[in-house]
């Protein structure tokens, strides 16, 4: 019995580095969408919805880039000018940002005067 007992704390014992650790889930980074092209459009999304406010935290941002004429840029508070995807390029990148208090932009860079471009805040 005294054998089993301590058979079994010292199975437990072994199995608490492997559990994770409390907070663990707090930690991963929000899913956030963006997208860019094929025309001239440009968006930004969290759970399909469009963003126009975030709580400042850790956020992966995944954009499909539709156009190699076209990038994903986002700037913002502690954010300098970050560039996703690029100029000839198609297909999907991510990039983890921490976004803090502020307004942010995304954009893609050709056609930021054009009108492609959005802004959310972080509160």
């Amino acid at each position: 019995m005294k054998r089993t007992i301590i058979t079994l704390a010292a199975l437990a014992m072994l199995a608490l580095p492997l559990s994770a650790p409390a907070g663990t889930e707090a930690a991963k980074p929000i899913k956030l969408a963006g997208v860019t092209g094929p025309t001239f459009t440009i968006t930004l999304k969290k759970a399909g919805k469009k963003v126009t406010t975030l709580k400042p935290g850790r956020y992966t941002i995944t954009v499909t880039d539709k156009s190699g004429e076209h990038d994903f840029w986002i700037v913002g508070p502690g954010v300098k000018a970050k560039q996703i995807t690029g100029l000839g390029f198609t297909g999907t990148r991510s990039a983890t940002v921490i976004l803090k208090k502020g307004r942010y932009e995304f954009y893609c860079k050709p056609h930021r005067t054009m009108g492609m471009r959005g802004f959310f805040r972080v509160r």
